[in-house]
Parts: C-alpha cells; structure tokens; sequence
C-alpha cells in the first residue's frame, strides 16, 4: 500500500515479469453521479478522454454497455472486472464523425472501431461506419440528474438504451426515460499506447 504523494519500489524478475497495470486502493467501481463527461479528446496534454456508460435505469442498475462476441451489450463489469473486459466496456470520445458538433465513441479495446446505429433500432461497433450513424448527440437527463440521453444523429427521435437483462444487445428507442439514460464514467481501463 503507497499512501497518496509517497513512491514505492516494485521488484520484478527483469527476465520475464512485466507490469501490465497498477490500481490505486481502494479499488471501487462508480455508482451514483457519473464521474466523466463526454468532452472530445485529446486534451491540451494529448490525453484522450475515455470513458464508461452505466446503466441508470433499473432493468439492469449499474450494468455498462460493452464490446463482446454478441456485439454491444450491457454487462455486470466493476473495477474488479479482469482488464481486457474492462478495455471492451471502455470508449474514446472523439470529435463527431460526421462533423458536427456532436460526438462519436471509439472502441478503447478495437481502435478505429465505433458504436454506431443500425438499421431499424440495432446498435453495433464497427469499422469505417456510416459516419452520421456512428455520431451521437448528448443531452442531459432529467432523472437521474448527472444521467444522459445519447441521441443517435442519423435520427435524434432514437436514444441509446440498454438491453432487457444482462448480455443483451444495446438498441435504440423512442422513449427518454431512465431506461435510457446513462452515466458517464472515468473509464474503467485505458488503452496503452
């Protein structure tokens, strides 16, 4: 344990040992408020700015919508999560592919790959998308208060919701309720560079 502002030492076999990743304890997953924002990276710095949605509504509390084999769903990933399921439900926010003043959200595990809509209310990640499909105009919830709408712009009546139960894939729907709204977290991992 290195109480905050103090370094320590990490001894490894130089041979064969490699740190993939450090995590400051406690080790906690967010709930409540969302801890992010949805501001286009890179910063002044270079950083990109990667972030998490959570699920505000009840159907799946606190699930986040990730990049698995069956698309993009809603699953039960925490701080604890192993780091490669933690990298599929973390997303780079990116100038709007369609150059507006929207957003698009690049895959932190699959880069060049995008949450985009589909035809109908389907939600999926994909390369070289259509680009108005893959940009997403937010808007800030009523209830809960920090949550956001994210609105598809190849059609603004469709939000992004979550699936009925754990694993399902995300779609899109008419209905602004808590369902569909989301909070936008610090990413739970960030890619190397």
């Amino acid at each position: 344990t290195v109480a905050p502002g103090e370094v320590h030492s990490i001894d490894v076999d130089r041979n064969g040992s490699t740190v993939v990743e450090l995590q400051v304890s406690p080790v906690s997953s967010p709930n409540g408020p969302s801890t992010g924002d949805l501001t286009p990276g890179p910063d002044a710095d270079g950083n990109d700015n990667v972030v998490s949605l959570r699920s505000a509504g009840n159907r799946v509390a606190g699930q986040v919508a990730r990049i698995n084999w069956n698309g993009v769903v809603n699953s039960p990933l925490t701080r604890n999560s192993g780091f490669t399921d933690r990298l599929d439900g973390s997303f780079k926010v990116v100038d709007a592919l369609d150059g507006s003043g929207c957003i698009s959200l690049e895959s932190a595990a699959y880069p060049d790959t995008y949450l985009h809509t589909t035809t109908g209310s389907g939600v999926a990640a994909s390369i070289n998308p259509d680009p108005t499909a893959a940009t997403w105009c937010a808007t800030d919830a009523t209830t809960p208060v920090t949550g956001k709408y994210l609105a598809s712009a190849a059609d603004q009546s469709r939000v992004l919701t979550t699936g009925t139960a754990t694993n399902r894939p995300l779609t899109t729907t008419t209905t602004r309720n808590v369902e569909s709204a989301w909070f936008v977290d610090t990413a739970l991992a960030f890619p190397g560079n």
